[in-house]
């Protein structure tokens, strides 16, 4: 089994943590099924579709 290059993993953490902290910046948040969600209403703003076609 081939293992992911530390790099990149550590380049892909990097592009997740600028997008959580562009989404808090937004007044958005990331929920635990991966929804994104307003801070304050919680009501979803984008629903993460589980369906693959």
């Amino acid at each position: 089994m081939e293992y992911a290059d530390k790099e990149f993993l550590e380049e892909i953490k990097k592009i997740v943590d600028n997008y959580v902290e562009f989404l808090a910046s937004q007044g958005l948040e990331l929920d635990e099924d991966g929804d994104i969600r307003d801070v304050y209403t919680k009501e979803k703003v984008l629903k993460i579709d589980d369906k693959y076609e």
